[in-house]
């Protein structure tokens, strides 16, 4: 399946309000998981992380001995928001897609922790992401990944774009 993913950073509000769904996945089952207890400095990486506000207001807070944070998006326009609108010191924001090493490779084995909201269900090649992000972490690093599985929208995308009165609309092929 080939995707022109153009999506518009404006659209996304630069102060987040994320689904009950990620705020539980970040503020509940990471700390239970036990991140954010290590006495050791944490080197986070944020996959996906759009215009920064989940980044700044969610994951940021959970980590106290954070030394770094690497927040990474495919596309140029949530990296700029990001860096507009949700700036913090430990945060180095750039652009980057999961699917290809070259983009990567400088971080590899500096991770102690990768977490991936609502991301990997867009990659083309889930399984090269999942290779990657694991090369990125440190022996012992962990990652935490929430993505939808199966929706009913996906089918229902698959229907429109099949049916020849909105076949035009869309950009993508399945």
């Amino acid at each position: 399946m080939e995707r022109n993913i153009n999506l518009d950073s404006e659209l996304y509000s630069p102060q987040p309000i994320p689904f009950q769904t990620v705020k539980e996945f970040l503020t509940k089952t990471l700390p239970e998981l036990g991140w954010g207890q290590s006495n050791e400095e944490e080197t986070i990486f944020d996959a996906g992380c759009g215009p920064g506000g989940t980044t700044v207001k969610f994951i940021l807070p959970l980590f106290p001995r954070l030394k770094k944070c690497f927040a990474v998006d495919i596309l140029p326009s949530m990296i700029d928001s990001a860096k507009k609108h949700n700036f913090d010191p430990k945060i180095e924001y750039s652009i980057a897609n999961l699917e290809d090493w070259s983009s990567l490779e400088h971080f590899e084995n500096q991770i102690t922790k990768f977490v991936s909201v609502y991301c990997f269900h867009w990659l083309k090649d889930p399984r090269k992401g999942f290779e990657n992000a694991f090369r990125l972490l440190k022996p012992g690093g962990e990652a935490a990944i929430t993505c939808v599985l199966l929706s009913s929208y996906y089918s229902a995308l698959i229907e429109m774009h099949n049916n020849p009165a909105w076949t035009n609309l869309f950009q993508v092929s399945f």
